[in-house]
């Protein structure tokens, strides 16, 4: 069997992360709070983001990122972003139940735009690593 931990925002960041595998039953994996995917302006992530996925704040864990996004160049380019980084594994969020980011479209408000979540998904899995 294997064991996740689920993200959970401004709780299972990195110091959690860390101490939990440290002093608890290690997870397998453990995946990001969501890095929310913008239209470039000027910075790839927030000072907090990039804190929080950085490789040296997470050694010896196996970390996976999620996006938040419905833009497919913005997933792409964060993907882009965060291969530099070392990841080989990223998660798209489709679960995000806070109303903010489902009246933007995102999240678990992505999933009632059928035919824009399949071009999107088309488009990810075609021009993804």
């Amino acid at each position: 069997m294997k064991y996740y931990m689920a993200p959970l925002e401004e709780v299972t960041e990195a110091i959690y992360r860390n101490a939990y595998h440290a002093f608890f039953f290690p997870m397998d994996k453990y995946f990001a709070p969501f890095i929310s995917a913008k239209p470039n302006k000027g910075r790839l992530f927030n000072y907090r983001e990039k804190r929080n996925i950085l490789p040296e704040n997470n050694q010896n864990l196996n970390l996976v990122p999620q996006i938040l996004t419905n833009q497919s160049e913005d997933f792409l380019r964060t993907v882009k972003g965060l291969m530099e980084y070392g990841y080989k594994e990223v998660n798209l969020n489709l679960g995000c139940p806070s109303r903010p980011v489902v009246n933007g479209g995102r999240g678990s408000g992505f999933l009632e735009k059928k035919e824009e979540l399949k071009q999107f998904l088309d488009e990810i899995f075609e021009k993804c690593p």
